[in-house]
């Protein structure tokens, strides 16, 4: 395969922002809940994706809990999870696969008017996290990730990791803070081709509000990916007697990406979850979760 293709895989940002990165689609948001919250996630995330965006929550699971999630982005991309995570005593423990499709791409050795064929471009990412809730206001967790890439007859393999932190202060139990780094790990690539991973940190702050019979949650994320400029997340959520709930996010510093939404229903252990983000000129993304604790 040219260097030309290898090289237009790797830096695609797919809307994140990336800068050149292998694995670029491992910025993707995880969880229609999460997406329809504008990504402001590190210090809210306790359910069953807790390993993907802040293993630490991990230690609050009071049940076992199994999740799907199903992402339809522009021009044909995909992204599936498929998990479940635990918690026990003051521990938590999550496996899960993600896996990411790029939709039909055309094969050229050089620029010519019609490809010489067409491929997919397919990762798979097996995921086991641990967290552990050091006191009754500060938690730690990990996950270990495999990367698994094959575009056209190439094919790339690793590992990352990812860290978190979680913290309940004790004057104000309602607030969360959060700290989380991604995508840690060796520089990968296709054949003499090496790019760095996605690196990225982040500060997360979460704010829980009971109403009666609605509730608030407010979330920030500061982000620093390590190849390109700061980011902001920001979302709240609505709910009616933790039964129907509205959702709506906003970031900064994307250029094609701004605004999100998001419903979800909950009944009897089972929360249903959509999300709606627009991309700027290149279509919008659909994406679906399905929580269930039995």
């Amino acid at each position: 395969m040219s260097a030309i293709l290898i090289l237009s895989i790797l830096v695609s940002n797919v809307g994140t922002g990336a800068g050149q990165t292998i694995f670029s689609h491992l910025q993707l948001p995880l969880g229609a809940r999460a997406d329809g919250m504008g990504e402001a996630y590190s210090a809210i995330a306790e359910d069953a994706t807790a390993g993907w965006w802040n293993a630490a929550a991990l230690s609050h699971l009071e049940s076992t809990q199994y999740a799907f999630s199903h992402c339809s982005h522009f021009q044909g991309m995909t992204l599936d999870y498929l998990g479940l995570a635990t918690g026990f005593g003051g521990n938590g423990i999550g496996f899960g696969i993600l896996t990411f499709s790029s939709g039909e791409l055309e094969y050229r050795e050089k620029a010519t008017q019609e490809p010489l064929g067409s491929f997919n471009m397919i990762a798979l990412h097996p995921m086991v996290s641990y967290g552990r809730a050091i006191d009754p206001e500060l938690s730690l967790g990990f996950s270990l990730i495999g990367l698994y890439e094959k575009a056209y007859t190439d094919e790339v393999a690793g590992l990352a990791l990812n860290g978190g932190i979680l913290y309940y202060p004790e004057f104000l139990k309602d607030l969360s803070v959060a700290a989380v780094f991604q995508n840690f790990g060796l520089k990968l690539g296709f054949k003499e081709i090496t790019y760095p991973l996605p690196f990225r940190a982040k500060l997360g702050m979460g704010y829980h509000l009971d109403l009666d019979e609605f509730g608030v949650i407010l979330g920030g994320d500061y982000v620093w990916p390590a190849f390109s400029e700061y980011k902001v997340h920001t979302g709240i959520e609505l709910d009616y007697r933790s039964l129907i709930f509205v959702r709506g996010g906003y970031k900064w510093g994307y250029d094609t990406q701004r605004l999100s939404f998001g419903l979800g229903i909950a009944h009897r252990g089972i929360a249903f979850d959509y999300a709606y983000t627009p991309y700027r000129e290149t279509g919008a993304s659909h994406k679906v979760s399905l929580l269930f604790s039995p």
